[in-house]
């Protein structure tokens, strides 16, 4: 791969900048602050994007190279070839208007989708890797732990597969996710759960037993209830019979009497009549008798006197005094009719229809007979009462322990269920532990097989370094161990020195020589280019000179060596 031509449209300090590239080592020179970094970044930014940070970062990428002008634009190109093919991208990193379009200039075609495709070209460098092999920002030449993994997959891949294409760790990331999923298929407390289910059933067979043989006496107690209570209803109906049959027996025992009253008081009245008339004749025979007697003693005193007043006086004398003796004898008779009047009108009003019934009451009260059958009745409507009233209570009950009885034999109903489903499932288990014990083997051998891998892969990358620090050094230092965590030591003669014993120059070197044999083994079929943002500010003049001379030799891809310092100028032109 070799970067042609970058446009920087609108980025950071720069506006519709061009820069161009050519094969082999690029000095970009320019003091501080001139835009080496941003040209950089930019680089970086056009394969990979730039994102905005979410809050405030000084980190940010984004804003440290927003468009010092012109807002409204934050864009550019890139050209690179590739496997003799020219590309080109357009990439917009505006937040509001972003795109990312990738072009084949060699064969004049869109290529859709963009991002896609340019993995595809890329051949699988991510902006991990590009950041700790063929990328080196100012101060930064060490690399982070996403080096070393990506080395350990590269290793795994070909030496297992034998494409680099192929991803191992993604295979065995497959297989463990696979493991889960089958191990989520199996309860671990299966069986706990099955026992349990089992106690529920148990339980709830046992509940529903109960309720319905409360039911079932709830049901003839309820029937026995009801027997009582028709047979009160027979008593009660035989009670009111016989208070009818009594109460008939005195109104008519009691009409009886009154009609026989009535007959001897007509007898009776018909003899007062009578003996009325005679008194009546008897009067008048007085009055008659009184009337003669006043005339013959008139007539005897007037043949005795020979005058007329004397025997008139007497006359009238005696007739007055028959005539209020009449008078008197007729009041005593009216009298007497009154009272037998009175007589009369009440016998009739002691048996009138009307007053009939009340008689007839006040009779019945006063009967012992006619008071122990009501008494009787009242014990038999009170039995009655508390009889429908216990079937009531009965019925509500009943209703109640239904509704819980069909709530039970749902419950079972589900627990049966829910133990077949657990059944089945027990039935899977066997199955499912021994593709798991399968994925466990499968995951074994390829972590066995890895590490003995690494330990190879590492010996290769071990002499790759060593090679390269050796030329810089001028064979100060002629073998570099990486070990399996990441440790790096210098091995001498004498002793095995760790990194962090050297200078600072050879740190920077010794990172240099792993990036690079990085490269080697992971793109060996195509060299990347190499960015270096002012990397040899720790170099001496001859660790310098043995770097770019190895550059010039031993790499055969495209270097940019960006820096404020002209001395990689002269010892390039050298």
């Amino acid at each position: 791969m070799i970067f042609l031509e970058a446009e920087l449209t609108h980025f950071g300090k720069f506006h519709n900048k061009k820069v161009v590239f050519h094969p082999g080592i690029n000095i970009i020179y320019g003091e501080n602050e001139m835009g080496k970094s941003t040209i950089h970044t930019f680089i970086k930014g056009m394969l990979f994007g730039i994102e905005r940070a979410r809050g405030r970062s000084k980190n940010d990428i984004y804003t440290k190279y927003e468009p010092w002008e012109n807002q409204g634009g934050y864009e550019g190109k890139l050209r690179f070839k590739q496997n003799g093919i020219i590309y080109r991208i357009e990439r917009s990193f505006l937040k509001t208007n972003k795109y990312v379009r990738l072009i084949d200039e060699t064969n004049g075609t869109y290529l859709e989708p963009a991002e896609e495709n340019l993995k595809k070209i890329l051949g699988g460098l991510t902006e991990t890797s590009y950041v700790n092999t063929m990328s080196i920002e100012q101060m930064k030449a060490t690399t982070d732990s996403g080096l070393l993994e990506e080395l350990r997959a590269y290793a795994s891949n070909l030496s297992t597969t034998k494409n680099k294409s192929i991803n191992v760790a993604s295979a065995k990331e497959c297989l463990k996710k696979q493991k889960k999923e089958l191990e989520r298929t199996i309860e671990k407390e299966l069986d706990t759960e099955y026992v349990k289910i089992l106690e529920q059933l148990e339980v709830t067979s046992s509940q529903l037993e109960q309720l319905k043989k409360e039911s079932n006496e709830c049901q003839k107690a309820m029937k026995e209830t009801k027997e009582k209570e028709q047979l009160a209803i027979n008593q009660m109906e035989q009670i009111e019979k016989q208070l009818g049959k009594r109460e008939e027996d005195i109104t008519y025992k009691l009409f009886s009497e009154k009609m026989e009253k009535e007959k001897q008081n007509n007898s009776e009245n018909k003899k007062s009549m009578k003996e009325k008339k005679e008194k009546k004749k008897t009067g008048i025979g007085g009055f008659l008798v009184c009337a003669i007697g006043c005339i013959a003693i008139y007539l005897l005193l007037y043949n005795i006197l020979r005058t007329i007043f004397i025997p008139a006086i007497s006359g009238v004398i005696l007739f007055i005094v028959g005539f209020i003796l009449w008078i008197i004898n007729g009041k005593k008779r009216n009298k007497e009719d009154i009272q037998v009047q009175d007589s009369e009108d009440g016998t009739k009003q002691s048996i009138s229809s009307q007053e009939f019934p009340q008689y007839v009451k006040s009779q019945l009260l006063g009967d012992s007979m006619y008071q122990q059958l009501l008494e009787k009745r009242n014990q038999v409507m009170n039995y009655l009462q508390q009889t429908k009233n216990g079937y009531e209570q009965f019925l509500e009950e009943e209703k109640k322990r239904q509704w819980i009885i069909e709530g039970k034999e749902d419950r079972i109903v589900e627990l049966e269920e829910e133990k077949e489903e657990l059944e089945k499932k027990k039935t899977q288990v066997a199955k499912t532990q021994k593709e798991i014990e399968a994925i466990n083997l499968a995951i074994e051998t390829m972590e066995e097989v890895e590490t003995e891998i690494h330990q190879s892969f590492g010996n290769v990358l071990n002499e790759k370094i060593s090679e390269i620090v050796s030329q810089i050094t001028n064979k100060a230092y002629n073998y570099v161990v990486i070990k399996q965590g990441g440790e790096i030591f210098l091995n001498t003669e004498k002793r095995l020195i760790p990194i962090h014993q050297v200078s600072r120059g050879t740190i920077e070197q010794i990172y240099l020589a792993i990036r690079l044999a990085a490269c080697n083994l992971l793109w060996e079929h195509g060299q990347m280019p190499i960015l270096l943002d002012d990397v040899f500010a720790y170099y001496d003049d001859i660790r310098l000179k043995n770097t770019i001379e190895m550059l010039k030799t031993k790499w055969n891809g495209q270097v940019l060596i960006f820096t404020c310092h002209k001395r990689e100028i002269a010892v390039s032109e050298c």
